[in-house]
């Protein structure tokens, strides 16, 4: 086979286009799982606060479920007895 002299070196130049395609792909996967991870410890550190029955099958597990969400630190700016008069009239 006969190569021409302005040919060598694209192999190499595929490799390093390759290499760097990967390297940023790895990049934004593992700043995605750090944020996936950072976000799912802080839920769990405030789901694990309160006990929440897993299946609400009486009221004594209805009552468990208000007092979790009750005590559940929510935005300043929503009034927790207005959402409940809401939800009651609904």
């Amino acid at each position: 086979m006969r190569s021409l002299k302005n040919q060598q070196g694209s192999g190499q130049l595929a490799v390093i286009v390759l290499v760097v395609v990967v390297a940023v792909l790895g990049l934004v996967a593992y700043r995605v799982h750090q944020n996936t991870a950072d976000k799912s410890a802080t839920t769990t550190a405030s789901a694990t606060e309160t006990a929440v029955p897993s299946k609400i099958t009486s009221k004594a597990d209805l009552n468990k479920a208000d007092q979790a969400l009750d005590s559940t630190s929510i935005d300043s700016a929503i009034n927790p007895n207005q959402l409940d008069q809401d939800i009651s009239a609904l």
